[in-house]
């Protein structure tokens, strides 16, 4: 073994058993706890979107990805869902938001006066929000959940003699990572399709106890072991 890699292990055997052992053993938990903690310190500096929001902006990104492509040509167009999903009025403002910047493109309704030129037909096939999974950025952080959106759509385009003009499908999956304790300022309790149920994190049941004991012990003994 070389001279200087001989000389490395005697100072850090001084230094974890010297007289200011203790001192030097909690400036390494310190370090340690540094490490573990900090990214989840800079994942909290940003402010996630409400569970609404953040499924909107996944509608509107479907919405762009197939509605650019449908013959409007500055006609009357009334919307319409096939389904009567109890969920699709999120989809219909987001579709009148997304005509209205489009443009130029006129919006009716079923009971106005008058016969719009073209029926925009839509169905969700699919539109969730959950969060799949608790988990922990670094060892003693805090805890975050895995927040998922998934919108499927389709639409078609006739006229009001019901011949198809055009007809397209379109999905798209989004997820981030929010604290836990932000939970009940994203969910929005008005709509359970907008506040999903938390797992279980197994994470916080089995290993942080295990953790916070071996740390507790290791502090004990080093206490003990330097009088």
């Amino acid at each position: 073994m070389n001279e200087p890699v001989l000389r490395s292990k005697k100072i850090a055997f001084f230094l974890l058993t010297g007289r200011n052992a203790f001192i030097n053993w909690m400036k390494i938990l310190f370090l340690v706890f540094i490490l573990f903690t900090s990214e989840s310190l800079a994942l909290e500096k940003s402010l996630p979107l409400t569970n609404e929001n953040f499924l909107r902006k996944t509608i509107s990104e479907v919405l762009e990805d197939c509605l650019k492509e449908a013959p409007f040509d500055s006609k009357l167009v009334w919307i319409k869902d096939e389904e009567e999903n109890p969920s699709a009025w999120i989809v219909k403002e987001e579709m009148v938001l997304y005509l209205q910047r489009r443009g130029p493109v006129g919006l009716v309704k079923k009971e106005e006066i008058g016969k719009p030129d073209l029926l925009l037909n839509f169905r969700v096939i699919k539109l969730n929000l959950e969060y799949p999974e608790v988990k922990r950025r670094k060892l003693l952080g805090k805890s975050w959940v895995r927040r998922e959106a998934q919108v499927a759509l389709s639409f078609n385009l006739s006229d009001f003699e019901g011949k198809v003009l055009w007809s397209k499908r379109g999905e798209r999956k989004n997820s981030d990572l929010v604290k836990v304790d932000e939970l009940m300022l994203l969910n929005n309790k008005q709509y359970p399709f907008l506040s999903p149920e938390v797992p279980e994190s197994s994470w916080g049941k089995y290993v942080e106890p295990a953790v916070v004991t071996v740390v507790i012990g290791a502090l004990i003994y080093l206490f003990f072991a330097n009088r």
